[in-house]
């Protein structure tokens, strides 16, 4: 009878050992989550746009800057797979594919379709403390405006260059008959021309 009483006893420790472990576990998932999500919490916050994807390639995470920059909503991608997205049109690209393949760092640039913005998409896959490649989170900045004013600046390097030259041509031709007068202040300026032509400085 002793010996009976002795294992339940033993029994009754290693199952309040159990349950211990137990809420150790739950209370270490519990702060994992909490970690998780404070971390979501932040990307909130900042200006670029947020998603994450299960190996499934289905989105299960995206940030308010993602809707800001993209105008899809919660409802429109959350819990849908990547190759049902990409029948929906909204990216001219996605790296997600590629990412899902390779387990490898992708960059790409892309167009938004519905609002035409421009914007550099940067994927990365996550992996566990064990090398398990668990998801991947894609990063999308607007560069919309910069991209205006490399065209803008392009556009005024091209004028500046045809103005150029037209006065390369007008120099080596000698085609002064066109220029009127012959006044000290005009073959000065007619100099001044022959100087300038043939570098970079702006001639108005």
């Amino acid at each position: 009878m002793k010996k009976n009483m002795s294992q339940l006893d033993l029994l009754k420790t290693e199952n309040e050992i159990m349950k211990e472990k137990l809420i150790e576990a739950e209370s270490k998932i519990l702060n994992l989550e909490k970690d998780n999500l404070t971390a979501f919490a932040v990307g909130d916050v900042v200006m670029d746009g947020i998603f994450v994807l299960n190996l499934d390639g289905v989105i299960t995470k995206i940030n308010k800057g993602y809707t800001d920059i993209t105008g899809i909503g919660e409802e429109q991608i959350l819990g849908k797979t990547i190759w049902e997205i990409e029948k929906e049109k909204y990216f001219t690209e996605d790296i997600s594919f590629e990412i899902l393949k390779t387990r490898k760092k992708a960059t790409a640039m892309a167009t938004i379709l519905r609002n035409d913005k421009r914007v550099l998409m940067t994927g990365s896959p996550i992996f566990d403390k064990n090398g398990e490649f668990i998801k991947i989170i894609v990063v999308i900045r607007d560069v919309t405006s910069l991209i205006n004013l490399r065209e803008q600046l392009e556009q005024v390097e091209e004028k500046k260059r045809i103005i150029q030259n037209k006065l390369n041509i007008l120099i080596s031709t000698e085609e002064w008959k066109h220029f009127k007068g012959s006044s000290p202040r005009i073959n000065e300026i007619k100099e001044l021309i022959k100087y300038v032509a043939p570098t970079d400085a702006t001639i108005f």
